[in-house]
């Protein structure tokens, strides 16, 4: 059906083949009215690496879709064991159930939209032959949302699209909201793919390849970006990403990877990245994010546990900028009630941190770097930061402990590696305070033995900046606490942890529990 202008519902399609150039689906090419409750069925045989063929096919340039090319679903839509590829000049909007579209809300209530969510299961989505000019938007579920998409999700879907630009396992663009990606066995549900897997050359997300994503999760998946931007739930997101989970994921790229998003200028707020592994050729690798643009935006709420990020480093400078939460972070406002655990930062170059490699500025305080942390990197290596920069009245470091610990050669430090300000910046008692450390730092004499490191080749001992510290740094105790400032582990723990959903978002954890 090329045009439908009336009520599609309650249809299965099984074995079909459908090739076009635009508007181009499974079930109809253009839709005016809401399609609800369909199934499209094929099955699908591996004929090599990244290559399936399928008896459900569809195939054409712009705005191609396993059920509609253009449209909205909603209401229990289900895919499986089909293929959907672009082909042609300036190929854009490709996914596996419609290309350009949206799935609607089907229920009143996040709790009657999950007896109601949509998926799409087993299916390639891919690019054929094309022109030169670089194909983009290409989704497990659908090319380019249009508007909000809410309830749906893919499993053991592969999005493989090397020469093309945002990808992701559920969409190539778009605003997603109790939306996920995931891997299943693939024995017990019967599936030919082994694995939900993104690759694209830039901006590759678990979720969404450029958007925000709120309630989302990515389990068990594999993220990769060819040239950059890899993200475990976006790419990447001018948008807040919040409430989310990543789990057991893996996210690589040349430059620019982390455990939610690749690179974002907005707020990323009460979300968790676990049991994951976060790796870069080059610089900019973190737990959350690869690198933060944030404008004043806040970084709060979140969890990073049992993760391993690696940093290569930029063959022209040497830099790295790896952390635990991002490799740089740019005019950030509050940073805030952020955790890690048992996470290893490992830089071959310069600016690694267990918070971030490279912050300007901002006002950070009530941060934990916990048990089982570790920073490892070359020169500007601190338990929090490797290297921080601003002004004397936008730097702010207070109320926050750290169990990491840190070894480097030069500008190491339990804190912050290293502070380097315009002219006539400094920091003080008053903006950096009430820090408790409690790991062990090891790097090159006369910088090692700092709470912070200034660039100009001075450093603070903890008593001037007047911070308690129980560590042992290069086998000696470096200070004790002073009587102006009784800060202690105890009264420095943020009052609520990191990684944790709001009793009025919904509990991510269990997004996953009704399917």
């Amino acid at each position: 059906m090329a045009y439908n202008l009336g009520t599609l519902q309650d249809i299965t399609l099984r074995d079909i083949k459908v090739t076009g150039d635009i508007y181009v689906g499974g079930l109809s090419g253009y839709s005016l009215k809401p399609v609800m409750r369909i199934k499209a069925e094929g099955n699908l045989t591996r004929e090599g690496e990244h290559d399936y063929s399928s008896t459900y096919e569809v195939q054409g340039r712009v705005q191609v879709g396993g059920l509609l090319g253009t449209g909205k679903l909603s209401d229990n839509i289900r895919v499986t064991g089909i293929k959907v590829s672009g082909a042609g000049e300036s190929v854009n909007m490709i996914g596996g159930a419609v290309g350009y579209g949206q799935f609607m809300t089907p229920g009143e209530s996040n709790g009657a939209s999950m007896k109601k969510y949509s998926l799409v299961a087993d299916t390639f989505v891919t690019c054929g032959e094309h022109t030169e000019k670089t194909p983009v938007y290409f989704g497990g579920a659908v090319g380019n949302s249009q508007g909000n998409s809410n309830f749906i999700f893919s499993e053991n879907v592969e999005v493989y699209v090397p020469n093309a630009n945002y990808a992701g396992g559920v969409a190539g663009v778009g605003n997603l909201y109790f939306c996920g990606a995931k891997s299943k066995d693939p024995k017990a549900e019967g599936y030919t793919i082994e694995e939900t897997s993104v690759t694209s050359g830039t901006y590759a997300g678990g979720v969404t390849g450029n958007g925000k994503g709120g309630s989302c999760i990515a389990e068990k998946i594999r993220v990769r970006a060819l040239i950059s931007a890899a993200g475990g739930i976006s790419g990447s997101a001018a948008s807040e990403i919040n409430a989310s989970l990543a789990d057991r994921i893996v996210v690589t790229a040349p430059v620019t990877a982390g455990g939610l998003v690749g690179e974002t200028t907005s707020y990323i707020s009460y979300s968790l990245v676990t049991r994951s592994e976060i790796k870069t050729d080059g610089e900019y690798a973190g737990g959350l994010a690869g690198k933060m643009h944030t404008n004043l935006a806040n970084l709060a709420g979140n969890g990073v546990t049992d993760t391993v990020i690696t940093a290569g480093a930029n063959l022209e400078t040497g830099e790295s900028f790896a952390g635990g939460l991002a490799g740089s972070c740019l005019t950030p406002g509050a940073v805030y009630n952020n955790y890690t655990r048992d996470v290893a930062v490992s830089a071959a170059g310069d600016k690694a941190g267990g918070l971030f490699g490279y912050v300007s500025g901002g006002k950070i305080y009530q941060n934990i770097g916990g048990k089982g942390t570790s920073v490892a990197g070359r020169n500007h290596v601190g338990g929090f930061i490797g290297q921080l920069a601003g002004t004397y009245q936008n730097a702010q470091l207070y109320n926050s402990y750290s169990q990491a610990g840190v070894s480097g050669a030069d500008y190491t430090g339990g804190f912050v590696g290293s502070y380097a300000a315009g002219s006539g910046s400094a920091l003080g008692q008053d903006n950096v305070r009430g820090l408790v450390m409690m790991g062990e730092v090891t790097g090159n004499p006369g910088t090692s033995d700092l709470i912070l490191n200034m660039s100009d080749g001075s450093g603070w001992g903890s008593r001037s900046l007047r911070v308690f510290t129980e560590a042992k740094l290069n086998g000696k105790r470096a200070a004790e606490l002073t009587d102006q400032y009784p800060n202690t582990l105890e009264s420095c723990k943020p009052q609520e942890l990191g990684g944790k959903i709001p009793n009025d978002q919904a509990n991510t954890d269990l997004l996953y529990s009704t399917l």
